[in-house]
């Protein structure tokens, strides 16, 4: 009992020791000079329409109007746009029709969007929303 006791005493020293010595940390605190936190905003940008061949019988056509939610700097990158663009019209050549039917397979398809989107935004890009999903 005594041991278990100790034990607990010197966690808690070392605990309350650890949060002294954090205060005194350079750096630790890093607000900005008026004390006010900056947050990131997103906005939402238009992609490039997507066109693109389905893999399968009869290669079925596929049209996606996309809107990624980027970082509000006051300007949208149309690099990663256009790459953003380009990279969805290779994963949608993979995939097959059948693999999008359904609610889950629907859900799948975008959940692999979601991650390339946000794969080549590099932290630019956080969601990816779908305007429209019309397949021909």
């Amino acid at each position: 009992m005594a041991q278990k006791l100790i034990s607990i005493l010197a966690l808690t020293l070392i605990g309350i020791v650890c949060g002294i010595l954090a205060a005194y940390i350079p750096g630790l605190d890093q607000r900005p000079a008026g004390g006010s936190v900056a947050v990131a905003t997103w906005e939402p940008v238009s992609v490039p329409t997507v066109l693109a061949s389905l893999s399968g019988d009869g290669h079925p056509r596929i049209r996606l109007d996309l809107v990624a939610m980027m970082k509000g700097d006051g300007k949208s990158n149309e690099t990663v746009l256009n790459e953003l663009s380009q990279d969805i019209v290779a994963y949608l050549g993979t995939v097959a029709l059948a693999r999008i039917e359904g609610t889950d397979g629907f859900d799948a398809v975008r959940d692999d969007l979601v991650d390339i989107a946000v794969t080549r935004g590099d932290g630019a890009i956080n969601d990816l929303l779908l305007r429209s999903f019309v397949i021909d």
